[in-house]
């Protein structure tokens, strides 16, 4: 089902070890550039949230607006 909540594992902006989000695709970056770290996976999408090597610019694969913890997340993002 390409409607589905997922888990987030190696959560590496805050002190939880998983994160609960919403996703409504099936898509996923195969391949990262140099430039982008994967910060967040689950057991669908290997790189749920990717970091910029050099800024603090964050992208996410799923809707973060869509659950709790995704606003969370963008709170933080917005912080930082």
């Amino acid at each position: 089902n390409k409607y589905k909540n997922w888990k987030i594992y190696n959560y590496a902006l805050g002190a939880n070890n998983s994160i609960d989000v919403f996703e409504s695709h099936g898509f996923e970056i195969s391949k990262l550039p140099n430039t982008l770290i994967p910060i967040g996976k689950s057991d669908n999408c290997n790189y749920e949230i990717i970091q910029y090597d050099k800024k603090l610019i964050f992208g996410t694969q799923f809707h973060p607006e869509m659950s709790l913890d995704g606003n969370n997340l963008i709170e933080k993002f917005c912080s930082l």
